[in-house]
């Protein structure tokens, strides 16, 4: 299981990936837009860092809005909260 450092810098990546100047930011410059808001990239897994730093905004909007419809549609799950869902 993930630590609470891992899961906290996950979640906060999921709230730059919702936001639309956030994420701009992030394509652009990914390790200071996640200092910014207090984490290290070495908090993140790094699958996951790589992943998601190839991306382009587009693909990112695109999980983005897969992570809303998988909510709204009551596909997470519960005992997980959906922010820590990139």
């Amino acid at each position: 299981m993930a630590g609470e450092e891992t899961l906290d810098a996950t979640a906060k990546l999921d709230d730059i990936i919702r936001d639309p100047v956030k994420r701009q930011r992030f394509v652009e410059h990914p390790d200071a837009t996640l200092q910014d808001a207090g984490y290290d990239a070495d908090d993140v897994p790094q699958p996951v860092w790589e992943a998601l730093t190839r991306m382009t905004f587009a693909e990112l909007k695109a999980i983005s809005d897969l992570g809303f419809a998988l909510t709204e549609a009551g596909l997470l799950d519960v005992k997980l909260p959906s922010k820590y869902i990139v």
